[in-house]
């Protein structure tokens, strides 16, 4: 059965009844293609060719694979090997090469989402290592699981050199619960619990393709040095999307992915980049809230510092830290009140 889609002028393929469901991808105005795939995993990729190797080679390992799933690799203008490292993957997993020139993670996720078979999805940095039974647990939740419409995971940390001893203030290998958030790990326990949707990271996201369509996508995430003023909340906004519907994510343990954390990301350097690119972040939440949900960010603030006081023996990076978030703050602020084209893009109803 096709139907056709006035707005792009172009016909959807209905397969299995899933009326419902294209209605639903029409009416927010999304070219789609609806079939009975279980899974969607959607990987953006930017000259990072070494790191998608391995997080390729990691799918081939999964030992339940007797499902109807599609792997999406999006190269966003890469000019490294990656096409060839899909290539050598394309005879043993069932993987499409899509091609987006238009540079930033934000494009690289919406042309995933665009041409995804499942209303299931998967989202997937390119460095990032699945678990053997990743594919298995990850469905599993999708079908047992259908009142929740977003699922948080284990992000473990793979570390290519021995963290440096400073590093230890961030992650306790021996503590139940741990997040750090520069590096993108998260490990909330070994039980299933309802967490806040806060706690579903970029680089493992699940969530249904009708809930991201209601919130209107993403936002804007990582951009080129030069475009890092068009940076904004990413994924954060569909966690927000879902906080104000009084939604929760569940956290299921047994879902596990290893974030490879590099040599260069365990750097004072990097980690004061970091909070200069949150300090960005905020300040495009902010401007784009009303001032009542501007007192949630000035809260944290008072936190981080009260957080700094508190550890005498770390305040050196975690001071640096901060400054870097307030520069990354300002300077964004500056921006949008002086860059015409940066405040219009602020201000885009959504970026679909």
């Amino acid at each position: 059965m096709r139907i056709y889609q006035r707005l792009n002028e172009s016909w959807v393929i209905i397969q299995n009844g899933q009326l419902k469901k294209a209605y639903m991808n029409l009416l927010h105005g999304i070219k789609v293609t609806i079939m009975n795939k279980q899974l969607s995993i959607i990987v953006p990729t930017h000259n990072n060719a070494f790191y998608l190797d391995k997080m390729l080679f990691s799918f081939t390992k999964q030992k339940r694979t007797s499902f109807e799933y599609e792997i999406l690799v999006i190269n966003n203008n890469s000019n490294d090997s990656t096409n060839q490292v899909v290539q050598k993957y394309q005879s043993k997993l069932p993987m499409q090469l899509i091609q987006e020139n238009r540079e930033g993670l934000l494009f690289g996720r919406h042309t995933g989402l665009k041409n995804a078979k499942s209303e299931n999805l998967a989202f997937l940095d390119d460095d990032v290592i699945t678990d053997e039974n990743w594919l298995f647990e990850v469905i599993t939740a999708f079908e047992k699981y259908p009142d929740y419409e977003l699922f948080a995971s284990k992000v473990l940390p793979q570390f290519e050199t021995k963290p440096p001893s400073w590093f230890s203030s961030y992650w306790k290998p021996k503590k139940t619960k741990n997040i750090v958030e520069e590096v993108s790990v998260i490990n909330l326990g070994n039980k299933k619990i309802e967490v806040s949707p806060y706690y579903v990271f970029g680089c493992n996201f699940l969530v249904r393709k009708n809930t991201l369509l209601k919130c209107r996508g993403f936002h804007p995430d990582g951009f080129p040095k030069d475009k890092i003023m068009f940076r904004g909340d990413g994924e954060s906004h569909v966690s927000t999307c879902l906080m104000n519907q009084k939604k929760k994510a569940l956290y299921i343990p047994k879902i596990i992915v290893f974030h490879q954390v590099r040599e260069s990301r365990m750097t004072y350097e990097y980690m004061i980049h970091r909070a200069y690119l949150q300090g960005i972040t905020d300040s495009y939440t902010d401007i784009r809230s009303s001032a009542e949900k501007n007192n949630r960010k000035i809260r944290a603030v008072i936190q981080i510092v009260k957080w700094i006081k508190g550890n005498i023996s770390f305040n050196v990076l975690k001071r640096k830290q901060y400054r870097a978030y307030r520069e990354g703050y300002v300077a964004h602020q500056k921006t949008v009140q002086d860059d015409e084209q940066i405040r219009q893009w602020v201000l885009k109803k959504d970026y679909l």
